[in-house]
């Protein structure tokens, strides 16, 4: 009987101290904000964590809250634990959320992990919305997340070595070049780079100065060519890897014509006609 007594007690303690003040005294303008329809199903403790621990057959709980929005609406109110949250699946309803109301939707509840390892609401990933999130998510946006400093996976650095090496490629051929301009004969042949010469002579450029241009022409011609070789030859040898009678008619070809000794020279493509 006397345990009876106590359970008695406590429980009508309890309505006293947390139901009937909720009744009674609680703000009037708290009563004027409109609600959304509750989800039902509720656990104590969990709430609705539950539904969204799936089923043997749909794991996903963006389904489970697909569901649930055709039974209670496009927006409805479900407990997360202790903690109640909206479920919004119109387009319509979230950009209002995300553009009218984004100033009301931005901060974060306090929880006992944001301010133990948020270092007390600090992480502006964590704290609620105001200067502090403002300045810092400015620094974070401008500073970290902007453009390719980071450098990730150092393609930048790659970049720039190979760059340097063409450089002095280039330069080297440029120099080459302009030295032998002085002593080139009268009717000798002039390459590419010999006509971009006389051509810059007595010509200025907008943005670039000569040397410049022409490295960069020279470079763009060159890397064009050579890629287009470069691809076209590597397609056709696995063409022919994969094609064994057309391999071997490339192969006689080349034994009858050339032989096995010498390499190919620019005078054997005239008889390679399969090839």
């Amino acid at each position: 009987m006397d345990l009876f007594f106590i359970a008695v007690t406590v429980t009508c303690s309890l309505l006293v101290f947390f139901y009937l003040p909720k009744q009674f005294f609680t703000d009037k303008s708290q009563s004027r904000i409109r609600t959304v329809p509750e989800a039902g199903g509720a656990w104590p403790i969990i709430g609705h964590l539950h539904f969204l621990r799936g089923s043997k057959t749909d794991q996903l709980p963006h389904r489970t809250l697909g569901r649930m929005a055709d039974k209670y609406g496009s927006i409805f109110g479900m407990k997360l634990g202790v903690h109640q949250v909206v479920v919004v699946s119109d387009p319509k309803l979230a950009k209002e959320c995300f553009t009218t109301n984004d100033l009301a939707l931005a901060g974060r509840p306090k929880s006992m992990g944001s301010e133990i390892m948020g270092y007390k609401h600090a992480m502006f990933g964590l704290c609620s919305y105001g200067p502090y999130w403002r300045e810092t998510r400015k620094i974070t946006t401008v500073e970290l997340l902007s453009n390719r400093w980071l450098d990730i996976g150092s393609h930048e650095k790659a970049m720039k070595k190979v760059s340097r090496e063409m450089d002095s490629v280039v330069e080297e051929w440029l120099a080459e070049h302009k030295t032998k301009r002085g002593i080139i004969k009268s009717g000798e042949a002039e390459d590419f780079m010999d006509v971009m010469l006389s051509i810059f002579e007595n010509r200025g450029l907008p943005e670039f100065d000569a040397d410049t241009a022409i490295k960069a022409t020279c470079m763009g011609v060159l890397a064009a060519g050579t890629d287009t070789m470069i691809v076209t030859s590597t397609w056709t040898l696995s063409l022919l890897l994969n094609n064994y009678e057309s391999l071997k008619k490339a192969q006689d070809e080349l034994d009858a014509h050339v032989g096995k000794n010498r390499w190919v020279q620019e005078s054997d493509i005239k008889n390679l006609v399969y090839l």
